[in-house]
């Protein structure tokens, strides 16, 4: 009977806590984002932009695909060039409603250190980087 009690006790503290993760945050969705860009992973980072209109295999994803990889292939190549990524670092963040504006900094391996933002939206389930923006947050 104890043991049983022990067992629904962390069952439920882990329920009241949501299990350590939480999943995703703005913080952690910007991280992710300008990490991918650093590294050129052109697909990883367009995973995590909120497509116009909301439709995935349009006109409209492949423009900002392609601005994305583009971008991407550009940011990893300087980052490279730069000794590496070191870390990217969420640095303030500012939110109003569904929309966070977040500051970050990226650092590489060479002493390059770069400041740059992201506005993160929640997108259905999931939190998303807007290319729109954060309209009045920073």
């Amino acid at each position: 009977m104890a043991v049983r009690q022990g067992v629904v006790a962390a069952l439920w503290a882990a329920v009241l806590t949501g299990c350590g993760g939480g999943g995703p945050t703005p913080e952690s969705t910007a991280v992710a984002f300008f990490e991918h860009l650093a590294r050129g992973e052109g697909d990883a980072a367009l995973a995590l932009v909120e497509i116009p209109g909301g439709e995935r295999g349009t006109g409209q994803e492949r423009m900002v695909s392609g601005k994305i990889k583009g971008a991407s292939a550009d940011f990893g190549k300087t980052i490279s060039e730069a000794g590496g990524l070191e870390r990217v670092t969420a640095t303030k963040t500012s939110s109003r409603g569904n929309e966070h504006y977040v500051s970050v900094e990226i650092r590489a391996k060479g002493g390059m250190v770069k400041q740059d933002h992201a506005c993160v939206v929640r997108s259905g389930e999931a939190l998303r980087i807007s290319l729109d923006g954060c309209r009045g947050l920073r």
